[in-house]
């Protein structure tokens, strides 16, 4: 049976906010955005229901996805930025430029 995907206009105006929501900021993504995946709607139901959701889990995952597809770019930039500062880790090298961050430094992610 093939997967049905429905629009984000199929969905009520709650709905569609926080699907919007979840693309923005749970699992951003700059393709696609009027339709819902599968895990959108599941997204969208627990916050609807107001279940937990370990979200740590789910943007390690999503970032492992991404880094898994050669053509995206890593997600999260301003919250990885902030963990970066917290701990200390230099954004900027002794020459002025932007450390490269290798899909290598990622490979033990959220597996």
């Amino acid at each position: 049976m093939e997967e049905r995907r429905v629009k984000s206009v199929e969905l009520k105006p709650f709905q569609r906010f926080i699907h919007f929501l979840v693309m923005k900021n749970v699992v951003p993504r700059f393709r696609k955005r009027d339709t819902t995946s599968y895990m959108d709607l599941i997204y969208i139901d627990h916050l609807i229901a107001r279940r937990l959701v370990n979200l740590p889990r789910v943007m390690m995952r999503h970032m492992s996805y991404v880094i898994s597809v050669k053509d995206h770019e890593l997600p999260y930039g301003n919250w990885l930025t902030m963990v970066f500062e917290e701990f200390g880790v230099p954004l900027v090298d002794k020459k002025g430029e932007e450390p490269t961050i290798l899909r290598r430094h990622f490979s033990q992610c959220a597996n």
